[in-house]
């Protein structure tokens, strides 16, 4: 319980709140606790709650919308706090020109020749030209896999990071030609012309041949092309790829720069022809994640996988890709119900724990929300004026992530919301692999023990 800023009338209601919240174990801060959080002209007529008692753990995150989103993310990473991350991508290709016909005028389709068929996937720092949006992780080599999936993809449909994939399970890429070692950062040259850099997979033509034999090569609709090829799942093989060398890969989806090229003969003319299929924004698609949490550092692995909630006191960890995410409840809030406060401004802050910043970039936004008795994430009403106003953005200058939940603090106490803990996500959460370790409310931090998570609260009387 903080002291009352000078103002005597304040004394009596100070007095009886604090005895109201003995139990709620509600702490008694320096004389200038908060005061960052007010106007200074209205200091005169607040009074100030530091800390509020919090219970704070880390669950894993069952799966998250991923359909129509970009970029894609692939590969297979290892990460020596949060474990081990695999992504795929699974999508379907459009026609690049409308009712291509492949037989030229006086030859058939027996005339035609495949020669090879390529699958590039560019990277997505390709489109931003920031470099960071190649790779979470590192550029060691990966093993990649591209199968044939066999359930049309629907561009409407809700996909999920955990939905099933069903594929024909013969490795499409040629054998020997798996191994890439991503170079994101090196121009390409191909056929003496500079290209941007990118990802070539060659892939067993036999799809070009089905696809060139729709109406005998003489000309294919859109419909009749995602009948005959359905699209691809595309992959890396674990096993065979050391994760703490590699890491998630970001390829652009929406600007037709990945594609699957057809290089191809016809025979009778001597025309050495080629025909883009290419992924583009209203292609179908979707990125799938699986975890290994059980290879993660202690503190996180007791939380989301023997669920012993009391480590989060000391550790939390967010992971976007479907990983983790956290609860933050108040176990003392109906102490606060009914006692004429009115609250000034609420804020919860989150701290990062000061290491590995470098290496594994933290989200740049975190996002935070209510839960229905159902469990249910809902918006909170502060979030109407916008995250400027809410918060969420990292913070590099003071290291950490701080949310203002006024409006919805005050709800809970007048009665007219529900309170069931919040939720607290990262960003990107279906398109990005970013993560950061926050230190909870009872990190042993001997440098700074202040720098913990808190909810601060500015209160009056009314």
């Amino acid at each position: 319980m903080t002291k009352p800023y000078l103002r005597r009338p304040a004394i009596r209601a100070a007095v009886f709140f604090c005895a109201l919240l003995t139990a709620a174990a509600c702490t008694k801060p320096e004389v200038d606790v908060g005061i960052d959080l007010q106007d200074e002209d209205n200091l005169l007529s607040v009074q100030g709650v530091d800390t509020f008692t919090l219970r704070t753990y880390t669950l894993p995150e069952d799966s998250v919308r991923s359909d129509n989103l970009d970029p894609a993310l692939i590969g297979f990473y290892g990460d020596p706090v949060f474990g081990l991350l695999k992504a795929g991508h699974v999508t379907e290709l459009r026609l690049s020109t409308g009712n291509p016909v492949f037989v030229a005028p006086g030859t058939s389709r027996s005339d035609l020749v495949v020669d090879s068929l390529v699958l590039a996937l560019s990277y997505r720092s390709n489109v931003t030209g920031r470099s960071g949006d190649a790779v979470y992780g590192n550029l060691g080599p990966q093993f990649f896999r591209v199968y044939e999936v066999t359930d049309s993809l629907e561009l409407n449909t809700p996909y999920y990071s955990n939905s099933d994939v069903n594929y024909i399970e013969e490795d499409l890429v040629l054998p020997g030609r798996n191994v890439v070692t991503p170079r994101p950062f090196d121009t390409l040259t191909i056929g003496g012309l500079s290209a941007l850099p990118e990802i070539r997979l060659p892939l067993n033509t036999e799809i070009a041949e089905r696809i060139l034999s729709v109406n005998d090569g003489a000309g294919i609709t859109a419909a009749q092309f995602v009948t005959a090829f359905k699209g691809l799942y595309i992959t890396v093989d674990e096993t065979m790829t050391d994760p703490f060398n590699a890491g998630i890969l970001y390829f652009d989806t929406f600007t037709q720069l990945s594609r699957m090229s057809m290089f191809y003969r016809n025979t009778a003319t001597g025309d050495t022809l080629r025909y883009e299929f290419v992924i583009r924004n209203n292609s179908g698609k979707f990125n799938v994640f699986e975890h290994g949490h059980e290879v993660a550092e202690q503190a996180l692995r007791k939380q989301v996988v023997d669920m012993d909630r009391e480590a989060g006191q000391r550790d939390l960890y967010v992971q976007a890709a479907a990983g983790t995410k956290l609860r933050i409840e108040l176990p003392h809030i109906d102490a606060l119900r009914g006692t004429g406060l009115a609250v000034n401004k609420a804020v919860i802050t989150l701290p990062l724990r000061g290491d590995g910043i470098t290496a594994y970039p933290p989200p740049d936004n975190l996002f935070i929300f209510g839960l229905s008795d159902q469990g249910n994430a809902f918006l909170l009403d502060d979030q109407i004026d916008g995250a400027g106003f809410i918060g969420g953005t990292w913070d590099p200058e003071n290291g950490r992530y701080r949310f203002t939940v006024t409006r919805y603090l005050q709800q809970v106490l007048n009665g007219t919301r529900v309170f069931n803990g919040f939720e607290v996500v990262s960003s990107g959460a279906a398109f990005s692999a970013n993560r950061v370790v926050i230190n909870g409310p009872e990190y042993p931090d001997p440098v700074t023990p202040e720098n913990n998570t808190k909810m601060e609260v500015i209160f009056t009387n009314y």
